[in-house]
């Protein structure tokens, strides 16, 4: 039998978890919030009132206020929940603090107010009767964070002080004496109602300020400026100030919109030009896909960095953008899509954040497949070839491969027990990337267009409410057949098995159908002359006869198996044209003399021939070269690749391939650095490279366990590859000096190794695509690669050759 205490904490957890998906949109209670504040950069403190005009539409004995920035402190959820980077911050110091300093509520003092559990929200005790009308007057200071952390603080680099969730701020009353109340955490967002603000504003009268809230005008009094501004039907009210904003305006005249983009130096015009020209696509686009947007002005502000956590934040009418992030695009195509998602539409960012991340990724990834005529330079992402559409599938198939077939549950988006743990990036990734994916698998299922149905209904029903996940499936369950929806659903809750495959058996091509997989099989064959697309019935066969490549043009959690190359001469024309080419190289170096070029272009081919057939192999059993360089494939060659690679890894030839490349590593590191009398043992250097081996393996490992990357660590991790090649080099020649001006030429060799490992990382970087679209394109990285690692050697050399002059010099 079970317990009274915990008998007692299941009914509550089940009353809880019952009115997260039975509470439908509610009456806004907060109907104004009127804030004059008094900004002193120098000190870094906001001295302020505010007077909350409060009509509850239910019954209460208390109210719950927000003071966010309590959150920096080490009493705090957000400190729990943080990285270890900001919780060595906080354990120090407190950077951020918001504190009361009177309260009353209809001109009545109230001093019984405490922190509830977490110095992010304060409980007031007050009898409110429903319908009345109550003022709340709060007198406030906030500290400013000296360092921008999470969205909110000073940088000394864009010299802004930048201000979210600066004042207090009434929680959400959902029913009688029923708060949407939680505590700041690093792992979810905010959740507010929809309120009239007016904000006066006194600042010295050298900067420059710019907020969510439409201008009034601006004051110039004793040294000081006062800034006045006001908004109507609006959830929050953000603000930013600076010396040095640079602000342009560009007046959309037939949709009616202003867009203003404020930047804290000055870019060139045309990527201004650019931006406006993104943004207003984009609210154009998407005003016609879902519904109008329903203010006449939007503002981009573009600062070196929103915080510790992401590269742009949503606010209403405003997205912040750090100029740290290389596509802009994307940002702002993610974060403008919040203005229908969070801004318009009220969700829950706290307690649902499956619902803006989600479909606000979704429109990131249809907005990717438009074009506005006028593109931003590409990412790091694009420079990789890689798409919208990948950027969220990669991951999402992989994690589907991992899990489906043991803990499919593990895919349920509607998780919110972040934990301690470090479980918060998890339950991102369901929100940002499975979400929007099986969004992208209803689309493939249903068509672009009822997918946008759904979402116009869906804003016309809750636009300026706040309607919760039940609310917005029983739209989707409107509009679906049961077949669809029941999928659906199942995939927003699991790992379920929505996979298509194909496989060669007894002369014919069969379907391997995931049982949660019913829809249509589009089908490309190509054969010696002939190419056709066609739909496959489960039960047709095709003979695999002649049949050069099969691919299944459908979209699914793993693409890895959705091809068969079958034609044997086709690959081995590749293998023999590689040898051709190496066969040249070979004579071209026969040719040469000198002996260093020599040495280089020996390197060149010795590379070439260890990590050619490797390349080769993967392309060449992923795609149908023809196919490939037509495109006709649906979706992305990196998405294919990935997917081709972790569900079915070449093993072997991948641990060949290494082994080739280590033992060449050492014959080569041995013909340069020995001296031609010295004893040497060929093993001792095979150990030493084995090691630096390893050691490359275990930070790639620790990147993969951590999920984040620490820039102590890839500094210890260069410094200690970097004492290999030294150590190498006095085994070659047993010169003790080299160990003795060790600990002097570190520095040397530490930057030497450093200069080596980002400038192979860039190139792999800027010239991965290419390997794929154009497979002997490969070559020309192994020869980059080669003369890099010539040049390594050379200099390692130099270094060490150096500091025994020097001491010799010396003695």
């Amino acid at each position: 039998m079970m317990s009274i205490l915990p008998k007692k904490r299941l009914i509550i957890v089940l009353i809880n978890f019952f009115m997260l998906f039975t509470l439908s949109a509610f009456a806004e209670s907060v109907k104004s919030y009127e804030i004059e504040a008094s900004i002193n950069p120098e000190k870094f403190q906001i001295d302020g009132r505010e007077k909350i005009n409060f009509v509850p539409e239910y019954d209460t004995d208390k109210i719950y206020l927000h003071l966010y920035w309590n959150g920096l402190s080490k009493k705090s959820l957000l400190y729990k929940d943080a990285p270890s980077s900001l919780k060595s911050v906080l354990e120090k110091k407190t950077p951020s603090k918001i504190t009361i300093s009177s309260l009353t509520i209809n001109n009545r003092e109230k001093s019984n107010f405490h922190n509830e559990k977490d110095p992010t929200l304060i409980k007031v005790k007050h009898n409110f009767t429903e319908g009345k009308k109550y003022s709340i007057n709060i007198a406030f200071k906030s500290k400013i964070p000296e360092k921008r952390y999470i969205r909110f603080g000073y940088s000394k680099e864009d010299k802004t002080y930048w201000l979210s969730q600066w004042f207090p701020k009434i929680a959400v009353l959902t029913g009688e004496n029923q708060w949407d109340a939680k505590p700041f955490s690093y792992n979810y967002e905010f959740f507010h109602e929809y309120s009239d603000y007016s904000l006066k504003l006194t600042i010295p009268k050298e900067y420059k300020v710019i907020t969510n809230l439409k201008k009034l005008g601006i004051k110039t009094k004793a040294e000081k400026n006062i800034y006045r501004a006001k908004e109507k039907n609006i959830s929050d009210c953000v603000v930013g100030i600076s010396k040095n904003f640079y602000t342009k305006k560009k007046i959309f005249k037939k949709d009616n919109l202003s867009i203003y983009l404020t930047n804290y130096k000055k870019i060139p015009e045309e990527k201004e030009e650019k931006i406006f020209e993104r943004a207003h696509f984009v609210i154009k686009k998407l005003s016609s896909l879902i519904g109008p947007y329903k203010y006449d002005e939007f503002k981009i502000v573009n600062l070196s960095t929103i915080g510790d956590n992401g590269s742009g934040m949503e606010y209403p009418k405003l997205v912040h953008i750090g100029s740290n992030h290389g596509d802009y695009n994307r940002v702002l195509d993610h974060e403008i899509a919040h203005q229908w998602f969070y801004g318009m539409i009220g969700f829950n960012q706290t307690s649902e954040g499956w619902l803006d991340e989600g479909y606000a990724s979704y429109y990131e990834i249809r907005l990717s497949e438009m074009d506005s005529g006028n593109r931003e330079a590409p990412s790091s992402f694009k420079n990789m070839g890689v798409n919208n559409f990948d950027f969220h599938h990669i991951p999402v198939s992989i994690a589907w491969i991992k899990n489906v077939n043991k803990s499919p549950e593990k895919g349920n988006i509607f998780q919110t027990e972040f934990n301690s743990e470090g479980n918060g990036y998890k339950i991102m990734f369901l929100y940002y990337m499975k979400h929007p994916i099986v969004l992208k698998f209803l689309e493939s299922e249903v068509g672009k267009k009822n997918i946008d149905d759904v979402f116009k209904q869906i804003y016309n029903k809750y636009l300026f409410k706040h309607p919760n996940t039940e609310d917005i499936l029983s739209i989707f369950k409107k509009n679906l057949n049961k077949k669809d929806y029941k999928i659906f659903n199942k995939n927003l809750r699991t790992y379920a098995k929505s996979d298509v495959g194909v496989k060669k058996e007894n002369g014919s091509f069969k379907i391997i159908r995931g049982k949660d997989y019913t829809k249509k099989i589009k089908v490309a064959i190509k054969k010696e002359n002939t190419e056709q697309s066609l739909f496959w019935d489960d039960t047709d066969n095709i003979s695999a006869k002649n049949v050069k490549s099969l691919y299944l043009n459908n979209l699914d959690y793993n693409l890895g198996n959705n091809f068969f190359i079958n034609s044997i001469k086709h690959n081995l024309s590749n293998y023999i044209y590689a040898f051709l080419l190496l066969l040249g190289l070979y004579f071209i170096i026969k040719l040469i003399k000198h002996s260093k070029i020599t040495f280089l272009s020996k390197n060149i081919l010795y590379n070439s021939l260890i990590f050619t057939p490797l390349f080769i192999y993967i392309v060449q059993t992923t795609f149908s070269k023809t196919i490939f360089n037509k495109m006709d494939f649906d979706f992305s060659y990196i998405t294919a690749v990935i997917s081709r690679i972790v569900s079915n890894p070449p093993i072997i030839i991948s641990i060949l391939t290494g082994l080739f490349f280590l033992i060449k590593i050492s014959i080569s590191s041995t013909f340069y650095y020995r001296k031609k009398d010295a004893t040497y043992s060929i093993f001792s250097i095979l150990i030493l490279d084995l090691v630096t081996f390893l050691l490359t393996g275990l930070y790639i490992f620790s990147l993969f366990i951590t999920k984040s990357f620490s820039i102590f660590l890839f500094m210890l991790f260069i410094l200690a590859i970097s004492l290999i090649e030294p150590i190498k080099i006095y085994f070659l020649r047993k010169d003790p000096r080299i160990i003795t001006n060790l600990p002097m030429s570190v520095l040397s060799h530490f930057a030497i190794t450093l200069i080596y490992t980002v400038l192979l990382i860039m190139i792999l970087f800027m010239t991965a695509p290419f390997f794929l679209k154009f497979p002997f394109s490969i070559l020309i990285f192994i020869a980059i690669l080669s003369i890099l690692e010539q040049i390594y050697r050379w200099a390692t050399l130099k270094i060490t050759k150096h500091y025994i002059r020097k001491e010799l010099n010396e003695s």
